[in-house]
């Protein structure tokens, strides 16, 4: 128990570390493409008519019925989103993982 609670500080920050640059990474830009988490029992066209009342226009679909790529002008589209049901609201270049640079691999 004495060693487990040894390496109890060095785990907290590599977790800490972890989410706050998970959080930058992820955090929308205003005016770029965002990814729209819903509720999963929520169907595509529920979550379409969320993102269009919270001022969005859909870019696509993702892999789930109740994930959607939107784009907005609004300054607040990413609060809006979140009133309007979203669980989650993240950067659609940084949700989808590496960025493409055209020659098949990562920067």
């Amino acid at each position: 128990m004495r060693q487990l609670l040894s390496v109890l500080p060095a785990a907290v920050l590599a977790v800490t570390s972890l989410a706050a640059v998970a959080a930058i990474k992820l955090a929308p830009a205003a005016g770029q493409p965002v990814v729209a988490v819903f509720s999963p029992q929520m169907d595509t066209d529920e979550a379409l008519r969320r993102v269009v009342a919270a001022g969005g226009s859909v870019l696509r679909h993702g892999g789930l019925p109740s994930l959607l790529i939107a784009r907005s002008s609004e300054p607040d589209f990413v609060a809006s989103l979140y009133k309007m049901g979203a669980v989650l609201v993240a950067d659609a270049n940084g949700a989808r993982g590496c960025p493409e640079d055209g020659t098949g691999g990562s920067r």
